[in-house]
């Protein structure tokens, strides 16, 4: 299976295992086991869709820690955080494009390079996921975030948050 980025993608919520509307893609094996082995996780399984991105980073997070889900050799859990301002795929540029193409297929295990490592969860964070993760998880810095000159400085705030709060990795679309 080649990861392509379409309209169609951001819109399919799930059905071919992707991205669901607002950006995020969980493995399927990382909900296996859940009920046996993590009585604490197994709200998950209902809740297998996430609504938005905070959301899905948390269950992320939570399956990750539980699984032991991290980078070799690090404390890092197996998880992709990447930002641009909408999810709009059509107005993209090439590079755009691009970028998000390389980073699911590094968490989808479609990429060359990674093919024999564990798959990643992938949490794509537009400008409105940001605005909800500082309203939930970092409030006093929402109204100053809303307040900088350009979105850039918000953006650059939010990528340290959202390690703090989920770990990770964090890339921009370029």
């Amino acid at each position: 299976m080649v990861v392509s980025v379409s309209k169609a993608l951001f819109h399919d919520l799930h059905n071919t295992n992707t991205l669901s509307l607002l950006g995020w893609y969980i493995p399927d094996e990382w909900y296996q086991n859940i009920p046996q082995q993590y009585p604490d996780l197994e709200k998950y399984i209902d809740l297998r869709n996430p609504r938005e991105p905070a959301e899905a980073a948390q269950q992320a997070l939570d399956i990750a820690l539980r699984k032991k889900l991290f980078i070799e050799g690090t404390n890092i859990p197996l998880v992709i955080h990447q930002t641009w301002r909408d999810c709009d795929s059509d107005s993209w540029q090439p590079r755009t494009r691009a970028s998000v193409e390389g980073w699911l297929e590094m968490a989808t295990g479609e990429s060359a390079e990674t093919y024999d490592q564990p798959r990643m969860a992938y949490v794509y964070w537009d400008d409105e996921g940001i605005d909800k993760f500082f309203q939930l998880y970092e409030p006093l810095i929402s109204s100053v975030s809303a307040e900088l000159p350009y979105p850039v400085e918000r953006t650059d705030i939010f990528r340290v948050a959202v390690l703090k709060w989920f770990g990770g990795i964090v890339s921009d679309c370029i």
